[in-house]
């Protein structure tokens, strides 16, 4: 699989805020799938219950079968509670070393960047200044040998 979007290994500061949105993001979308996922789970296992409370004689088997429901059930939800627990966890160390990693490329790499920019940009004012001036003298010269 060749990857759409490159990785910014320029500065760790950057790949730090990358990585904690990624994980932000990716512990978001799994808290909604496992918080999805389990509810359905829960309503399909309502229902065959409900399905076997509605026979009027039960046998062994039945309440077996429903015991195992409840099990499930609970068992279920324990997970889910587990799962969700983990997942904002994730969620919270994604977004404490986004925060982190954008904070610090604000304060240590952005201003070398705009530095390194007005430097540049100083440096190419010189360098137009200076073709303009010799542009001037070939023109002076060109007119004096005529």
């Amino acid at each position: 699989m060749n990857p759409n979007i490159p990785i910014p290994t320029d500065s760790v500061h950057k790949f730090y805020a990358g990585f904690g949105l990624v994980v932000f993001i990716a512990s978001l979308i799994a808290a909604v799938y496992v918080q999805n996922s389990t509810n359905e789970k829960i309503m399909k296992w309502f229902d065959d219950s409900a399905q076997i409370e509605k026979l009027e004689k039960k046998t062994d088997v039945d309440r077996v079968q429903l015991k195992r429901i409840d099990e499930l059930i609970n068992i279920t939800k324990k997970d889910k509670k587990t799962f969700l627990y983990f997942l904002i966890s994730s969620a919270f160390f994604g977004l404490f070393v986004a925060g982190w990693g954008f904070q610090a490329w604000e304060k240590k790499v952005q201003p070398q960047i705009d530095k390194k920019m007005e430097l540049e940009l100083e440096l190419l004012e010189l360098e137009i200044e200076s073709k303009k001036r010799s542009n001037k003298q070939l023109q002076r010269s060109r007119f004096a040998r005529r």
